[in-house]
Order: structure tokens, then sequence, then C-alpha cells
């Protein structure tokens, strides 16, 4: 007859350890990865993101990430979907008024007093540029990564480079600058008479 010993469970001092029974014991249904947990949305730790596989670094960044992720779902979910509903609105009208002014511009090309057709073709290439070569991704821009010779690295975020942020701040000001520009000029149409051109209001 064979006899299975069992070795009693002491601690670091040599005495028997108290077997303590798990509040909280994991079943198969229960353990998730963390990926899984981020979203199902379970609170993780770092430990948890140990396990899989990831540097004290890396685990300590995605811990963080996702705790803000969670705040901002507990303390401004309302907001955000609030936000989200008038972006819904907005951009609709937006893409319509962007494509009401491609549409003037190919089929009504006469000049007015104020160059508000500069101001358009130069707002179209502005637009068309943010969408490929400016456009965001985990990679960066694909001007930030031929010309700032710099490429972002999601799982260790950096302050950005002084190039990266005055072209970014450069180009900020100019698109801003430019549609101020857009609305003085079209304030200004009609007002000045010996100008011997019709205003934009009579060409449009």
């Amino acid at each position: 007859v064979e006899v299975e010993a069992t070795v009693p469970v002491r601690d670091h001092q040599g005495l028997p350890a108290a077997s303590t029974p798990d509040p909280y014991p994991a079943s198969n249904d229960q353990v998730v990865s963390a990926e899984d947990a981020i979203h199902l949305r379970v609170p993780i730790s770092e430990e948890d993101f140990m396990e899989q596989g990831l540097t004290p670094t890396q685990a300590d960044i995605l811990a963080v990430r996702e705790h803000e992720e969670q705040l901002l779902l507990e303390h401004f979910g309302r907001c955000i979907y609030v936000f989200l509903c008038f972006m819904s609105i907005l951009m609709p009208g937006m893409l319509g008024l962007f494509a009401w002014m491609v549409m003037s511009l190919w089929f009504d090309r006469r000049e007015c007093d104020v160059p508000l057709h500069t101001w358009a073709y130069v707002s179209i290439t502005i637009a068309i540029y943010n969408v490929t070569l400016n456009r965001q991704s985990l990679k960066g821009s694909i001007v930030s990564r031929t010309f700032c010779r710099w490429t972002p690295d999601p799982m260790n975020p950096r302050r950005l480079p002084a190039r990266v942020w005055i072209y970014n701040t450069c180009l900020s000001v100019f698109m801003f600058s430019w549609n101020a520009c857009g609305l003085y000029w079209a304030g200004r149409s009609g007002q000045d008479e010996e100008s011997g051109l019709p205003a934009c209001q009579e060409v449009a």
C-alpha cells in the first residue's frame, strides 16, 4: 500500500504557516489575461502585466495608462458621451461646408474684391495635407518620421523633441492665422468701392 506523505508548509521563520482560505478563489471562468481585462474594464495592476511577459517599465506605463482611462470613464464618461454626440452632429456640417467650398471654386471662378479664392485654395491644401502627410498614428505622422527624424514609441512615451514641438506649433499658428485672415477678408468684402471688382456676396 502506497502512503502519500504531505509536507507542512512553513513560513520564512520555519514555523507552520496558517492555512487561511482565499477570500477570492480564482476559477477557470474568472482568470483573464491583462489584454482581456483591459477590454472588460477589470481593474488590473502592474503585476498582472508583468505576468504577461512585459518588462517592469512597460508594465508600469500600461498600468498607469489603464488607471487614467478608468478615471476618465468614471468621472467624465457623461461629458465624453456628450462630446461624441456633438462631434457626430458637427462633422457632417463641416464636411458639407468643405464640399460646398470645393464645388463653388470649381463652377464659379470669378474674382471678387478680396482674395477669398486664394484663401480657399490654401485651406483645401491644408486639409489634404493634414489627412495625408500629417495624419497622426501610433508611429507619428509621415512628416515627423521623414523630416523631423522622430518616431514615437507607444510602449515608452517620451517628451516631444524640440524640433517636433516647433513644427507642430508653427503649423497650428499658421492654420489659426490663415483662418483669421479669411474671416477678416470676408468682413471687408464690399467696403472698398475703388477696387473695381464685385463683392464676394454678389459673386457667390
